[in-house]
């Protein structure tokens, strides 16, 4: 009897903390960073946002986050030729506190947005 009630309590805490656990990653807020940034560390865990609507001068976008290892762990990347006309891109990049994150590209918006478990 004792350990089922037991059992039945560890799952029902287990199944409450993972959903908790899990909504941690959302992103919480919208902070606007210079669009003349080249590298970012970012104060918490969380996503790195950007926006380039057609119309921007350059054809190129680059964003990627180093892991601990040295190597690339996340990346969006577009390029199109210069006759090919323009083109609109956005998106986010998952991005860690205090990893190096590399901005190549002319953005008309670039936002960091903490992640709701992170202390930011």
């Amino acid at each position: 009897m004792l350990k089922e009630l037991i059992s039945l309590f560890a799952d029902s805490f287990i199944k409450n903390k993972s959903e908790w656990v899990g909504r941690q990653a959302y992103p919480s807020r919208r902070v606007s960073l210079s669009t003349d940034l080249s590298e970012y560390v970012p104060p918490a865990d969380g996503y790195l946002g950007f926006y380039k609507p057609d119309g921007n001068s350059s054809y190129s976008v680059d964003i990627y986050a180093y892991g601990t290892d040295g190597g690339i762990v996340s990346r969006k990347t577009l390029g199109i030729s210069a006759s090919a006309g323009e083109f609109t891109f956005s998106g986010i990049v998952p991005v860690k506190k205090g990893y190096r994150i590399v901005i190549y590209g002319t953005f008309t918006e670039l936002w960091f947005s903490p992640s709701v478990g992170s202390k930011y």
